[in-house]
């Protein structure tokens, strides 16, 4: 293995080119996941701020329009939770390099590793890093840490089964919770919003938009 780091240089050599690799590699991880929080703090921001919209229309009794946008909440929170979960594999990714680059010895070589082929391969189908993990990948492959990564499409979260019935009980909650920060009662049919009158949607605030801009790039 290591062919990628010269296969006449000295075991010495050798080690410290695999440190300088992994360091790399490690580099580049900790910048996506710095983009990761990043972005994560943007959507918490905007999804404040539809908050604030959400208790004036419980408050106002406007059931369908606090309902229309905590659903929005409600898929925020799920990409969210998505995000936490990329951390967490370029972090175990990261751990498991450090750790096979700390118990080197003169003459080993980076091994195979399993926690970080199923790790690298979720982090490939994630959209927002699929260039820097399939870089990342090639040169690991090379180096003899993983095998070959496939691709797979990531089920849309707006198409799992029960979708719908985990966003009405999330809807429940989050309109419950605000109309009583909101010091204001909860108003009549709010545990049964599906059974209102059909109405147009409100038109979207700057907030809103700027919150379904961010979703809509997960």
């Amino acid at each position: 293995m290591f062919n990628i780091f010269g296969k006449n240089n000295t075991p010495e050599a050798q080690k410290e080119v695999a440190k300088q690799q992994v360091r790399e590699w490690t580099r580049k991880m900790k910048g996506e996941v710095r983009g990761i929080e990043r972005e994560i703090q943007k959507i918490e921001r905007e999804e404040n701020k539809v908050k604030l919209e959400i208790k004036a229309a419980a408050k106002a009794g406007n059931l369908n329009g606090a309902t229309y946008l905590a659903k929005e909440i409600v898929r925020s929170n799920k990409a969210k939770e998505r995000m936490y979960l990329t951390r967490t594999q370029l972090n175990s990714v990261q751990m498991e390099l450090q750790t096979q680059v700390a118990t080197m010895k003169m003459a080993d070589s980076l091994k195979s590793s399993t926690d970080v082929m199923k790790h690298m391969t979720k982090l490939i189908n994630v959209p927002q890093l699929k260039d820097t993990m399939r870089e990342l990948s090639k040169e690991m492959m090379k180096a003899g840490l993983i095998e070959e990564l496939v691709e797979d499409a990531m089920d849309s979260m707006d198409n799992e089964g029960d979708m719908e019935e985990a966003t009405e009980v999330e809807v429940q909650k989050i309109l419950a919770d605000l109309a009583v920060e909101a010091g204001s009662k909860v108003p009549e049919g709010i545990n049964r919003p599906v059974a209102q009158p059909a109405q147009a949607a409100p038109p979207q605030t700057e907030a809103e938009s700027n919150l379904f801009d961010r979703l809509g790039a997960l």
